[in-house]
């Protein structure tokens, strides 16, 4: 399996970085503009233009979570579970994330099949579910889904062994990571294609 962490690091990376914080943003995001609640959230977490405040951007991932807003439901998850700028909670982190999981983030279905592969935050591991979040992740064109599903394969340990899956699904990755940041990544495939001879 890939390691939750670099799961996590793949899905973050598909994220826009928030723009520099002025003055239409923070108007747009007082109008209750979901999208501008996110992207001047992200600002307050990581600095952007204004002092970190975890808080006032939890306020704020709520309030576009609130209206639905995918990657506001995701990035409020991972406040709760974190516990930045919020009590920490892993049920209502989680809730948060399935929630965004399930209308089509690609982010939080790559966090929610890691989560579910490793048995995170509480909960038991369901390799079968983590697939399936793979799975979807991959279909919206997430690297770390590929990959997910590839292991899986390859490992032979949660479904019958494939090489020739784990190729397709390896080699699926390593053209989504090209179209998604221009480069391929260093894995080599030579080695599981001769597991496919064998």
């Amino acid at each position: 399996m890939i390691p939750f962490g670099l799961c996590v690091l793949l899905a973050l990376q598909a994220v826009n970085a928030p723009p520099m914080v002025n003055r239409q943003l923070i108007a747009d995001a007082e109008k209750g503009d979901a999208e501008a609640q996110v992207k001047l959230g992200r600002a307050y977490a990581e600095g952007l233009g204004v002092p970190i405040d975890h808080g006032k951007a939890v306020v704020l991932y709520r309030r576009a979570a609130d209206q639905g807003h995918p990657l506001g439901q995701y990035l409020l998850g991972w406040s709760y579970l974190g516990g930045e700028g919020v009590d920490k909670s892993d049920m209502e982190g989680f809730r948060w994330i399935r929630k965004a999981a399930e209308q089509g983030s690609g982010e939080a279905q790559v966090s929610l099949a890691a989560i579910y592969a490793e048995g995170n935050f509480g909960l038991d591991e369901d390799h079968r579910l983590a697939f399936q979040w793979s799975h979807r992740a991959a279909s919206l064109g997430f690297v770390a889904g590929a990959l997910q599903i590839a292991r899986v394969y390859e490992d032979g340990e949660v479904l019958p062994r494939d090489y020739v899956l784990a190729y397709a699904w390896r080699s699926l990755g390593g053209a989504l990571r090209v179209r998604a940041v221009g480069t391929a990544d260093e894995d080599d495939l030579g080695e599981l294609a001769q597991k496919m001879t064998k």
